[in-house]
């Protein structure tokens, strides 16, 4: 009893949210988010030019981590550099660069 009471295995705090929401580590996620989305819904001429794979797998294992991380605290070590490497979604020219912009 003693061990799973301790504060690590409780609730993830609403102090964690508004620290990374602080950081601009959340809403940097959430706009790298809303540009994978738009960019998959965008028409494309051929089917290579639509997200990978492995971008949608990241994404889903993201949101399984912040879904375990919302129901015990200790796993937000998960969800923490996940939320980095989403955001660094932002620098990425197959999302953001149209077809007629590419380098």
């Amino acid at each position: 009893m003693l061990y799973t009471c301790s504060p690590e295995f409780d609730f993830l705090p609403a102090a964690y949210w508004r620290k990374v929401a602080e950081t601009l580590l959340l809403p940097a996620a959430g706009v790298a988010l809303l540009a994978l989305a738009a960019h998959a819904l965008r028409p494309h001429h051929d089917l290579k030019s639509r997200l990978e794979p492995e971008l949608v797998y990241f994404v889903m294992q993201t949101a399984a981590f912040g879904g375990m991380a919302l129901m015990v605290m200790r796993l937000k070590l998960f969800l923490t550099p996940s939320l980095c490497i989403l955001a660094s979604l932002l620098a990425s020219r197959k999302v953001f660069l149209s077809d007629k912009l590419k380098i």
